[in-house]
């Protein structure tokens, strides 16, 4: 406990400085023995509420305001800071720089979760590789992860979000990349950062700690224009994609069954990927760039790509009484839903194709032809159902004309009835795509549906 304190720039106000700690944790619910609870303002609720209850369930300590501890009476080991959040952070910082580990830092609009998964799988995994937990990918979060790093991490895959400029930056002040990725830039957080140009900028945080190598979009001229003159050395950028100039180009893409996509790396492989779509495809390269860098082996390489396994609800292949689902109800935005839809297209199927699509949100001012693109996108795509939920998605339906015409348009304000409705219609060796933003939950649908096949006979 004293060693934290020191670390953080706190007092130790009461408690055994000897006092080992073995983690950190945000939730008195999920306290493991030995945690330093970390009571963080919220938007429901001050960690602070709970400290007694952290301690209970066998935290050594608490980090808490020091404003709050001098009239707390705990009985427990406290830690008084200014800022929580300033002292995980600075914990998390302090953590990975005695670690001496590697850091590769991923950002991007979409795909920064499967491709922060890839790296890994492509340098090998196992106890040396650290990542995010789940999408931990926040101010709160990244600290969270680095402080689960044990002693033998020598290379950390670290995710790194935003939804307003200046975050990045910050995360990068944590746990500066000595590599950093930028899967692509698009329309996402759009009421917050009002333009892609300002996303872009937003992203580019990334590189303020002078990272050794950069690996970015071959398609986003503007974004390797910037990126060269941060970095000043050509040998310093390494680009991906489909293009002849990428540094890594894929070649040679196909779409096979379970989900399995092949493809050609400069002329090498072939690599095998069990993850949909050449967005995907797209999201290997850069991983495959970064492990090269880092010394792996093509046949390691190849093999440890083709053991991945999407993140649950991304590109998650479900079989439910028989029909082929895809669970990709974990974020949306205009790109990804374009990507997901032609990735269904892409994908063999012994029977009928069917989007499941619901609201993309933060999209601002522009959200109504942000949706009317995507139901273009459906309606040129050769499916034989198109379900939307919500209110915003009604726009997508909209644009959906020959679809509709066909009476292969269907809406929904509640995803119940969706996923009633799509019980009915489905039949075994039918492939469906469900896809949305967050504040969807969409996965009640999937859920729903199949509760509904269960009860018919369809089985999971």
């Amino acid at each position: 406990m004293g060693e934290v304190a020191r670390i953080v720039d706190g007092a130790l106000i009461s408690g055994d400085p000897s006092t080992a700690v073995a983690g950190a944790c945000i939730d008195s619910r999920l306290i493991s023995p030995g945690d330093l609870f970390v009571a963080l303002p919220g938007e429901q609720t001050d960690g602070h509420a709970h400290v007694e209850q952290a301690l209970a369930s066998g935290a050594a300590g608490a980090l808490v305001q020091s404003s709050w501890a001098a009239g707390a009476g705990s009985a427990g080991a406290l830690i008084g800071v200014d800022d929580p959040l300033a002292g995980l952070q600075a914990w998390a910082a302090e953590h990975l720089e005695r670690l001496g580990a590697k850091i590769v830092g991923v950002t991007g609009t979409n795909g920064k979760t499967t491709t922060k998964e890839l790296p890994r799988a492509a340098l090998g995994g196992g106890g040396r590789i650290g990542a995010s937990l789940g999408n931990f990918n926040n101010q709160i979060g990244l600290p969270l992860s680095a402080l689960s790093f044990g002693s033998k991490v020598d290379t950390a895959v670290l995710e790194m979000g935003m939804s307003t400029p200046g975050e990045i930056a910050r995360l990068v002040q944590i746990a500066p990349p000595e590599v950093v990725v930028i899967t692509n830039i698009g329309p996402a957080h759009l009421e917050s950062l009002g333009s892609v140009e300002a996303i872009a900028r937003a992203k580019l945080e990334i590189m303020d700690q002078e990272p050794a190598l950069a690996v970015l979009p071959c398609d986003a001229p503007r974004l390797l224009d910037e990126a060269r003159d941060r970095l000043g050395d050509r040998q310093a950028l390494r680009t991906f994609g489909t293009e002849r100039e990428a540094d890594y180009r894929a070649t040679d893409i196909e779409a096979g069954a379970g989900g399995v996509t092949r493809f050609l790396v400069n002329g090498r492989g072939p690599v095998r990927l069990r993850l949909p779509g050449a967005h995907n495809v797209l999201n290997a390269l850069a991983a495959i760039a970064v492990a090269e860098r880092f010394g792996s082996d093509w046949e390691a390489i190849r093999e440890g790509l083709r053991a991945a396994r999407p993140a649950p609800m991304r590109s998650e292949r479900l079989s439910i009484g028989g029909v082929d689902l895809i669970n990709d109800a974990y974020n949306a935005n205009p790109a990804s839903m374009a990507a997901a839809i032609s990735a269904l297209a892409a994908l063999p199927a012994s029977g009928r194709r069917a989007l499941v699509l619901g609201d993309m949100l933060e999209l601002g001012e522009l959200s109504p032809d942000y949706h009317r693109g995507v139901g273009l996108a459906a309606d040129s795509a050769g499916v034989d159902l198109l379900i939307t939920v919500g209110a915003l998605s009604e726009q997508i339906s909209a644009a959906a004309g020959r679809l509709s015409s066909r009476g292969q348009v269907h809406h929904f304000e509640d995803p119940t009835d969706a996923a009633e409705f799509l019980a009915s219609w489905a039949d075994r060796g039918d492939l469906v795509l469900v896809k949305a933003s967050r504040g969807m939950a969409l996965e009640r649908l999937i859920d729903r549906f199949a509760s509904v096949r269960a009860a018919e006979g369809g089985g999971s």
